[in-house]
Parts: C-alpha cells; sequence; structure tokens
C-alpha cells in the first residue's frame, strides 16, 4: 500500500478523520513537511454539486445552506434568487435530483418554500423571491385556523381519535396528481398541459380549503402557499377574504397572510390591479405587523416598476 512506504507519516494526518484527505496528494505534502497544508475545499464541508449541461440540471444538496446554494445556482443560470428572510439561508438543502430545463429544476429546488417568480425587466433575469417555508414547525398549531374566508370556531383540543377524520395536511384535502415529464421524446406542448392541469388543480384546492370550515391550521397555511404562488389572478379574492380575517388571528399569523398577498402581487409582476390593491391595504391596517409588511411590499413593487421605467423605450 502507498501508506506504507510513508516512515514517518504524522500521527494526526491519520486522526483527521476526513476520507477526501487520506490521498495520494496528502500522502506527498506529509513527506516534505515544508509544504504548507491545504485548507480543505468547500466541498468537503458542504458537499453540493450542480451540474448544468445544455439546460439539463443534476442537483445534490448535501446539507448545503441555502445562501451557499443560492450563490451557486446564480453563478451557473441566469436567474437571481432573493432571500427575504435571514433565517431562510441557513436551511440546509438536502435534496437531490435531475430535471429538463431550469424552470422544472427551480420547483424542486424552491419545494420547500414559498416563493414567486417575475422578470426583472432590467436585467433579463428570472427573479426568485424566497418569502418562508411551506412548513413552519415553529409556529403555534392553530395561528391559521381563521385564515379562511369565513370564519372558523377554533379547534377543541384532539382528544384521542376524536379529530382523526380532518385532513391535516393540504393532500389529505385532496390529492392532486403532480405534472409528470414520460421522456425526452415527450411534446412540449403536451408537458405544458400537464403542468397547467397541476396548477388549476392546486388552485380550486386551495380556494376550497380555505373556505373550509373543517380544516387544519396547516392545511389552512398550505393553501395559502399554493395561493400566494399560483400566478393566477383568480386566487385573488381568497387573499383578500383570508385578509379580513387578520383580526382575530393569532401571533405570527396576520403577518403570514400579508406576506402571503406580497407574494401573490410580485407573481403577478405587479401588474394586476385587483392584487396591487389588496397589497396596498396592508399599509393601513390595524395591525402593525401587517403594516411593516405592507411597507417593505411596497417598497419591493416601487423597485420593480422604477426597473421598468428605466429600460430603453419606455
Amino acid at each position: 500500500m502507498a501508506v506504507q512506504r510513508v516512515k514517518h507519516l504524522p500521527r494526526r494526518l491519520i486522526a483527521a478523520g476526513a476520507l477526501c484527505l487520506v490521498t495520494a496528494s496528502g500522502v506527498a505534502a506529509a513527506k516534505d513537511s515544508s509544504l504548507p497544508s491545504k485548507p480543505p475545499v468547500q466541498r468537503e464541508s458542504a458537499p453540493v454539486r450542480l451540474d448544468v449541461t445544455g439546460g439539463r440540471w443534476s442537483f445534490h444538496g448535501g446539507g448545503t445552506p441555502f445562501t451557499v446554494v443560492a450563490k451557486l445556482v446564480e453563478a451557473k443560470v441566469p436567474v437571481e434568487i432573493r432571500i427575504q428572510d435571514a433565517t431562510l439561508g441557513a436551511v440546509t438543502m438536502n435534496i437531490g435530483f435531475e430535471a429538463q430545463d431550469t424552470d422544472k429544476a427551480m420547483q424542486l429546488l424552491l419545494g420547500g418554500f414559498n416563493y414567486s417568480k417575475f422578470a426583472d425587466p432590467k436585467s433579463g433575469r428570472n427573479v426568485y423571491l424566497v418569502t418562508s417555508l411551506t412548513s413552519e414547525t415553529k409556529r403555534p398549531a392553530a395561528e391559521m385556523a381563521r385564515a379562511a374566508a369565513a370564519p372558523v370556531a377554533a379547534p377543541s383540543a384532539a382528544v384521542g381519535g376524536t379529530q382523526s377524520s380532518r385532513p391535516e395536511h393540504i393532500e389529505d384535502f385532496r390529492k392532486v396528481a403532480p405534472a409528470r415529464i414520460l421522456s425526452r421524446e415527450q411534446p412540449q406542448e403536451e408537458i405544458d398541459r400537464d403542468v397547467q392541469r397541476e396548477r388549476d388543480e392546486k388552485l380550486m384546492r386551495a380556494v376550497d380549503a380555505l373556505a373550509s370550515a373543517d380544516t387544519t391550521s396547516v392545511v389552512q397555511r398550505d393553501a395559502m402557499a399554493d395561493l400566494a404562488r399560483s400566478g393566477d389572478s383568480r386566487a385573488t379574492p381568497a387573499l383578500r377574504a383570508a385578509m379580513s380575517q387578520v383580526a382575530g388571528l393569532p401571533g405570527d399569523a396576520a403577518p403570514q397572510v400579508a406576506r402571503s398577498v406580497w407574494q401573490h402581487a410580485a407573481q403577478l409582476q405587479f401588474a394586476d390591479a385587483d392584487a396591487n390593491a389588496l397589497l396596498l391595504s396592508l399599509g393601513s391596517s390595524a395591525n402593525a405587523r401587517v403594516r411593516e409588511v405592507g411597507q417593505a411590499a411596497r417598497r419591493d413593487m416601487d423597485r420593480y416598476r422604477a426597473a421598468q421605467n428605466a429600460q430603453p423605450g419606455r
């Protein structure tokens, strides 16, 4: 073995423990103590891998913080990822996937987040505004119980199996079959139809879930997230109804509804009059935290419009 030819291999090199350090280059460095040791490269502590070839993605997160992944993606793909909350940047990315194009890859990459997508008219890049996690276990269990279109009585504490029939997750409320890419030869129009079918079904499911008096806070939260990222103006009335209930919401629930309104307007590229009016109404809310979200949303809308107006010919 190559290691046996090194007569005075330092004991601490053996104790280093990292598999990738016991290589030929590591042995060569040990034989010449005058050579400075090389610091570990990033992939040893966070082995993220991203290969983009011909538009096709191969990604492995390896437990890497989201901020690191976002920078890597931006360096290889013409997109911009804006992380609204700094705490989201520390989320570790353990997923792995392959995708045939960037649109599908970004859906998979951001599948655990609530986000909106719009084009930056100045840079020409697609912008992904990441606002929150789709599931946030740190929140109180009942914080979104009144986010539906009509007031909903607070559920009583679960005793035994008394609430077993209530859906615990949005998929339990109504399942939606995901869009599928069957082969590389599949016609694009067929893929587009299936993607649109999935979007329509998720939108209708979210509207129905918010209107239902028999859904849990988790289902309501997931429904709100689906509406916010739908990019469909049909979501606006349901979000407006949810906003009408914020006065009775506890804790972080009210600002979360406000962030969903912001995300919805951004997803529509701040071009939908009804969605914009709902966003602007946040600034006059009696809830101070909702007003704070509204002010940030207004600044985001103003920046976006300023960038649009800066384009040549406008």
